[in-house]
């Protein structure tokens, strides 16, 4: 299957095919970056169409990765691992040994961690067979509530540039998906005086919220892909709604995976969640004052960090 000339490729280091066929193992590792430091990602597991769309994923995922390391000031690089498999189905220790034995074999370019999936329990699983994994027990853990906290910070810097003050009182927030991210998002949201509209294909996660935060409930037929192509950013810009970049906003579970690696202690890694607030105001105001879509901002702010590192 062509590569070099797929739509996602954006001269990616190391695109590696994994097989291990009594473990019932198809996976793709793709290394994206590594100037600032070793490829850290999430390994996803789902049940892909076909080969074709995990390869999509996997170049696409592992891009967003380096330009989330470098906008979070992280030395890693960007990489992520896709296998295809039904998580609720297919999973097993020995699929998840051969994962592990894979990772290993890149010899530390490529540091995995959970994902849509998998599980902290997983990558507990995984470390059994390679040294390069973090987000296990023993570690950083579950990254979902730094993942969240980071959210409510950079909502409460998206209001302090659009309405004047972070103050979400009263203020009508929808969220969609009410995994564990969503519900502890909710639980900041909910303290902070804001009013939950909620979704989720789950209909027991939607009426724990409900019930929990007084959330409203709403079908869930909204966009997972806020931006599908780049130039939707600028359609937004010209609507005059407000993009906080994804990669930017949701980088508290990679600061929090990356703690352990870079040898940060709790309050450290804190500091850097708690810059996400600036992040985000910098390139607000950049927008504002260059007329340019913050996805386009927040892309040169990245890739002026890791190509300066290349160079170096």
């Amino acid at each position: 299957m062509p590569v070099f000339s797929h739509a996602e490729f954006d001269d990616h280091e190391q695109v590696v095919y994994c097989r291990d066929a009594a473990a019932g193992l198809s996976a793709i590792i793709a290394i994206h970056n590594t100037n600032l430091g070793p490829a850290l990602g999430g390994c996803r597991m789902r049940p892909y169409d076909d080969e074709a769309a995990a390869l999509d994923d996997v170049l696409r995922l592992a891009r967003g990765m380096t330009y989330k390391a470098a906008i979070a000031d992280l030395a890693l690089g960007g990489g992520k691992a896709v296998v295809l498999a039904d998580a609720r189905r297919d999973k097993t220790e020995a699929l998840l040994l051969a994962y592990g034995r894979a990772v290993e074999r890149l010899g530390g370019r490529y540091i995995t961690a959970e994902d849509v999936g998998t599980t902290v329990a997983d990558m507990d699983v995984v470390r059994r067979a390679t040294r390069h994994v973090s987000g296990t027990t023993t570690d950083a853990g579950n990254p979902s509530p730094s993942t969240a906290h980071g959210l409510f910070i950079g909502m409460q810097a998206a209001a302090q540039h659009v309405f004047g003050s972070d103050d979400l009182t009263g203020r009508h927030i929808a969220i969609q998906g009410m995994g564990s991210v969503g519900y502890a998002l909710c639980r900041y949201l909910k303290e902070a005086g804001a009013h939950l509209v909620v979704a989720d294909v789950n209909a027991g996660a939607v009426a724990r919220a409900v019930r929990d935060f007084g959330a409203e409930a709403v079908e869930a037929d909204a966009v997972n892909n806020q931006l599908a192509e780049p130039r939707h950013g600028a359609a937004l810009m010209k609507r005059g709604i407000l993009y906080a970049p994804d990669y930017v906003i949701n980088a508290g579970g990679l600061i929090d995976v990356a703690r352990p690696i870079m040898g940060m202690d709790i309050e450290a890694a804190r500091v850097k969640l708690r810059k996400i607030r600036d992040t985000l105001l910098d390139i607000f105001r950049r927008s504002a004052a260059e007329r340019l879509p913050t996805n386009v901002v927040a892309d040169r702010i990245a890739e002026a960090r890791f190509r300066a590192a290349g160079r170096a």
